[in-house]
C-alpha cells in the first residue's frame, strides 16, 4: 500500500476490460505505481517488479494485470542508469536499452528456427559496458541476457 498523497496521478482508466476494473497510475520523483481496483480488491503494483496480479471475474475467468517499464514509458518514465527494476525482455540490465551503443559484435550464429548473438554495448551516460546475449529458438522463444562487464 502507498500513501497516495505522496504521488501525482498520471492517468486513470475507469471501468476498463474486464468490466469493473479501475486503474490509476501514480508517480513521484522516485518511481511509478499502478493501482488496480476490482470488486473491492485494491492492489498496488510497483514499476518493474515483474509481478502479475491475478483476478477472477464473475464467470470464473482469470485475467492478469502487470506494470511493465514499456507501459510506464508511455506516461513519461525515463529509465535511469542503475535502475533496479525488471526491464522486459532484458534480464539483469540496469541501463536504458534505448541508450546503449553497440561497440562490437563478438559472435553470431543463425540457422533455421534458431539465432544467437553476443554483442558488447556501452551506455554513453554511465560508461557501463554490457555483454548482451540474445537467443531465439522457435520452440523455446526469445531471451536476452545481460552481463555487466565494466
Amino acid at each position: 500500500m502507498i500513501n497516495e498523497a505522496d504521488y501525482e496521478i498520471v492517468i486513470q482508466f475507469e471501468d476498463t476490460y474486464p468490466k469493473g476494473l479501475y486503474i490509476t497510475i501514480y508517480k513521484n520523483e522516485n518511481t511509478y505505481v499502478k493501482k488496480c481496483v476490482y470488486k473491492n480488491t485494491i492492489v498496488y503494483l510497483p514499476l518493474g517488479s515483474g509481478d502479475n496480479i491475478k483476478f477472477k471475474d464473475g464467470s470464473d475467468k482469470t485475467f492478469f494485470v502487470s506494470f511493465k517499464v514499456d507501459e510506464a514509458k508511455k506516461y513519461g518514465f525515463i529509465i535511469p542508469c542503475n535502475y533496479n527494476g525488471y526491464i522486459e525482455p532484458y534480464k539483469n540490465l540496469s541501463c536504458n536499452p534505448d541508450d546503449l551503443v553497440m561497440i562490437e559484435e563478438l559472435y553470431k550464429e543463425e540457422f533455421l528456427g534458431y539465432k544467437k548473438s553476443n554483442r558488447l554495448y556501452e551506455c554513453p551516460k554511465c560508461k557501463k559496458q554490457w555483454l548482451i546475449t540474445e537467443e531465439y529458438d522457435s520452440h523455446r522463444g526469445h531471451t536476452i541476457n545481460c552481463i555487466l562487464k565494466k
